[in-house]
């Protein structure tokens, strides 16, 4: 895994400026993807892990509940009960490894545009290992821990970090000319996910379909066809599937110790949404 400071900077490789795709073709071509995204549904998760040995009992129970209303007051009592540090570090841990957590607060959390959130969020993608890993496997790997945020430039920003930390992890082993293509076909398989695995989208994207998409993301030059298509082929053969969303309430007036209720879903019949719109709420590969 990557270096992840825990003095309120970021590591040198994870600096917003490293990390953001530049204004470029690529930046461009996810934009437009974004756009043909219009009507589409999609899928969301949750990471099963173990829960950290260190938050335990009533407190942990009232964390967690305020964390699952509002992240940052979450957090905060977890701090203010010494149950969790003030690194991002720790805390970027401590979202890995919380399997109650709610995964769109995680999400929204992660995707926010303030120092100290944008450090967590450096951090939390550089604890995930990709080295040697395929993009696909990576890519799931990546959105099996939160359901992306609703803005698009929260996503542009987990996305953009997911690219820089894969071609960190294979430096000089993969195909791409830089993390712009990796960001743009990033978001291709999004969309691709979305697009064969809905009940709602009747006119499935071709294969032929989905390689035209991809002409000239790579520096200008089209990545192999073999290539795209082998992707085409494991999207439609195993979608990225993620879990719901989770809601927990405490036990109102108990005279035993305070517990979790199993929550119901909060986001309707559909984990997803649909459209570039929807793509923004649920997080386009939500």
């Amino acid at each position: 895994a990557g270096a992840c400071v825990s003095d309120g900077e970021p590591p040198v490789h994870s600096t917003p400026e490293q990390t953001e795709v530049a204004p470029s073709r690529g930046r461009t071509e996810a934009q437009q993807m974004n756009g043909i995204i219009e009507d589409r549904t999609s899928v969301s998760s949750a990471l099963t892990a173990s829960r950290p040995p260190g938050v335990m009992g009533t407190n942990q129970n009232r964390s967690l509940y305020r964390f699952n209303k509002k992240p940052k007051r979450g957090i905060q009592y977890l701090q203010d009960q010494g149950m969790l540090s003030s690194t991002a570090e720790e805390i970027a841990q401590f979202l890995h490894q919380e399997d109650r957590l709610d995964t769109t607060q995680v999400g929204e959390f992660l995707g926010e545009n303030t120092k100290f959130n944008k450090e967590v969020m450096y951090c939390y993608v550089d604890q995930l290992d990709f080295c040697g890993r395929d993009f696909v496997s990576a890519l799931r790997t990546f959105l099996e821990g939160f359901r992306l945020p609703g803005e698009a430039q929260k996503i542009d920003r987990l996305m953009e970090k997911f690219a820089a930390r894969y071609l960190e992890c294979n430096q000089g082993q993969t195909m791409f000319a830089s993390a712009d293509t990796a960001y743009v076909l990033a978001y291709s398989i999004i969309m691709l996910t979305t697009d064969l695995h809905s009940p709602q989208v009747k006119n499935k994207m071709t294969k032929e379909q989905y390689i035209k998409m991809n002409r000239g993301i790579n520096d200008s030059k089209d990545l192999p066809e073999d290539y795209l298509s082998s992707i085409y082929d494991e999207i439609a053969g195993k979608k990225i599937a993620m879990k719901e969303s989770k809601e927990f309430s405490i036990t109102p007036k108990s005279t035993k110790k305070p517990g979790w209720k199993s929550g119901q879903e909060t986001n309707g019949s559909h984990p997803g949404i649909s459209g570039r719109d929807q793509l923004s709420e649920c997080g386009g590969g939500c």
